[in-house]
């Protein structure tokens, strides 16, 4: 019975000893498994406490500029120039030469999100490119459909250039009163 409360009382402690190699290897995996939303709520949350963590370290960093500015400007006077300083849309301050800049740092997050915009905008502009180019191609088929000789033809092939040329005037007045619903 005292071999088995011994046991008991080493499983209750091990939890406090330092965890090894051969000790882990030992221990059970566990899970932990998400609602739906769980993942995002994590990953906010740790975005959170990284952008709290930056405030402070933020606030500590210049603090300790003003303390080393407020020491030094007992001794030395005060220079800043309009110009100096450009780049960013943080805080300057220059101190006898010593120039030192709170820019707000990307997050990962911040980064992905711009790497997507400009994707958006370079797969935006080859989408527009390719619609001009198969737009003017179009307008120059039509050109050539509408120049042909309608007596000159053989009438299938006349009935199937008006039933194109119907078409094609169609999806032009489609598209213009689609034009209009977007802009108006």
């Amino acid at each position: 019975m005292s071999e088995d409360s011994s046991e008991e009382e080493g499983r209750l402690v091990q939890p406090l000893r330092r965890i090894t190699r051969r000790t882990a290897l030992s221990q059970p995996i566990t899970f932990q498994e998400l609602a739906p939303g769980e993942e995002r709520r994590l990953r906010r949350e740790a975005r959170e406490r990284v952008a709290a963590r930056r405030i402070r370290d933020a606030a500590a960093s210049s603090a300790a500029v003003m303390a080393t500015g407020a020491s030094t400007s007992k001794t030395s006077s005060l220079s800043s120039s309009p110009g100096e300083g450009q780049g960013g849309s943080g805080v300057v301050s220059q101190f006898d030469g010593l120039q030192v800049s709170q820019q707000s740092p990307f997050t990962p997050e911040d980064l992905e999100i711009r790497q997507a915009e400009e994707l958006q905008d370079e797969l935006q502009r080859q989408f527009d490119e390719a619609a001009a180019v198969r737009l003017g191609s179009r307008v120059q088929e039509l050109g050539r459909l509408e120049g042909l000789d309608e007596a000159a033809l053989d009438p299938v092939v006349g009935v199937l250039r008006s039933a194109l040329l119907s078409v094609a005037e169609a999806q032009n007045v489609q598209q213009e009163l689609l034009n209009e619903l977007v802009a108006g």
